[in-house]
């Protein structure tokens, strides 16, 4: 019936989306001379091998060329033909930020498809750098129930090692009336303390409001992405970008590379050039010295804004496109 109307398409494109079975089966029986499968970074590559044989006719575009490689050295043995490729989805903007112009230095963390366990592993290892050292400002993206994990952890820790508790209600009665963080220095903290808190308890010397300050200090360090958030914006003042989760975020780390900031990928990605703009396939137990690599060496985080520039133009729209020009006038 739709070919005794219309002309049969001379090329289909379907995405092929995560969690979308469905919809990418109805997409793939979709007729055309030639079909496209577009897939998603997220998309499970066991999904794809079960339609590779009934779709034989299929090109497969993949979002990297590790996941391609991935997919077709498993599958090759099986399927003598496949046609597969892969084009990045998202092009490189030349917009380098102005994180080096910046006394703090923000790290972006993001968490996805991690487990409570290996949130706390990370985590307790990096927060005594936090601690020690105050320009460094840690900004968590993470899901909501892992958002309360790592404020649950960060208390937990600065407890241990300071002995104060951020939930007693000392601590609480100096915070309520003077944020730590709303003060260039603990002096000029103390000195507003002076002149508001009434009733001090006589038992907290010096060197305890000295670790509340600390404490007051340390947690407002460690802040979190929301929705109204512009990552543009973000990454425009970042001076590093933490990608821990099974796969590598994409978009995320195309917009790193496009604004010169370093990478750590927990996972294998194209867009990492190892020890040059970042580490890949990095564990919880490398984190700490390769985020100090870039954050305490300004040598090693300049290197890494070159390698950027490089993959920049490795990755510009019009490399991108021709790419594209190659699949749609491909026989």
């Amino acid at each position: 019936m739709y070919r005794k109307r219309f002309k049969l398409p001379s090329v289909a494109i379907a995405a092929f989306r995560s969690g979308a079975d469905l919809q990418n089966q109805f997409y793939l029986q979709l007729p055309a001379v030639r079909k496209i499968a577009l897939l998603d970074q997220d998309v499970s590559l066991a999904k794809v091998r079960d339609k590779v044989s009934s779709n034989q006719k299929v090109k497969w575009i993949f979002p990297s060329q590790i996941l391609e490689k991935q997919f077709t050295k498993s599958e090759t043995s099986h399927h003598k033909k496949l046609d597969t490729t892969a084009i990045e989805p998202y092009p490189t903007d030349f917009n380098l930020g102005a994180s080096n112009e910046f006394e703090d230095q923000i790290v972006y963390w993001q968490f996805k498809q991690q487990s409570n366990e290996t949130i706390e592993k990370s985590l307790t290892n990096i927060l005594p750098m936090v601690l020690k050292n105050e320009k460094i400002i840690l900004l968590m993206d993470a899901p909501t129930a892992q958002q309360n994990l790592i404020k649950s952890l960060a208390k937990q820790w600065i407890k241990s090692i300071t002995t104060v508790d951020p939930d007693g209600s000392d601590y609480q009665k100096y915070f309520e009336i003077g944020k730590p963080q709303s003060f260039s220095t603990e002096a000029e903290w103390i000195d507003y303390l002076d002149e508001h808190l009434e009733d001090e308890p006589e038992f907290l010397g010096s060197e305890q409001i000295h670790q509340f300050y600390r404490v007051g200090n340390f947690l407002s360090r460690i802040k979190f992405v929301t929705e109204k958030d512009d990552i543009n914006e973000i990454f425009s003042k970042i001076r590093l970008f933490i990608d821990q989760g099974v796969q590598a975020d994409l978009r995320k780390q195309i917009l790193a590379i496009s604004t010169g900031v370093p990478i750590i990928s927990f996972a294998v990605t194209d867009l990492v050039n190892q020890g040059g703009n970042g580490f890949q396939k990095t564990t919880s137990g490398q984190l700490l010295e390769q985020v100090n690599y870039f954050l305490q060496d300004l040598h090693h985080w300049n290197q890494g804004l070159v390698d950027s520039v490089s993959l920049i133009e490795e990755y510009e729209p019009d490399k991108l496109l021709k790419r594209w020009k190659v699949v749609m006038t491909d026989g």
